[in-house]
């Protein structure tokens, strides 16, 4: 069970949701390896110039896993619970993989 807590403007929480594996697709996999690519990263604007780039997709992922979090709702969770949440979604999709039969026929 992934938990997710969402914020107001004055860092009360508002709500706290519960996540949902998600499917993961072969381009969102894709995208997340270029985003962790650290080795070609040189510098802190880049790693902030990756990560704005990457945004929508994160946000389209979470947003998967966790349906009743608002695009607007986003703004005010916390990095930390972000990254976690994101880890523990990547985290349980590839899991769920390992359930996949290895000889589908």
């Amino acid at each position: 069970m992934i938990e997710l807590h969402v914020y107001d403007k004055a860092g009360n929480i508002t709500k706290t949701v519960t996540g949902e594996v998600v499917d993961l697709k072969f381009g969102q996999i894709r995208d997340f390896m270029a985003l962790l690519n650290a080795e070609q990263i040189e510098s802190t604007w880049e790693l902030v110039e990756t990560v704005h780039r990457a945004w929508d997709k994160l946000v389209m992922l979470l947003s998967e896993a966790f349906p009743e979090v608002s695009y607007d709702e986003w703004d005010n969770v916390p990095i930390s619970e972000l990254i976690r949440a994101l880890w523990a979604v990547i985290r349980e999709s590839f899991n769920s993989l390992t359930a996949v039969p290895k000889d589908p026929t």
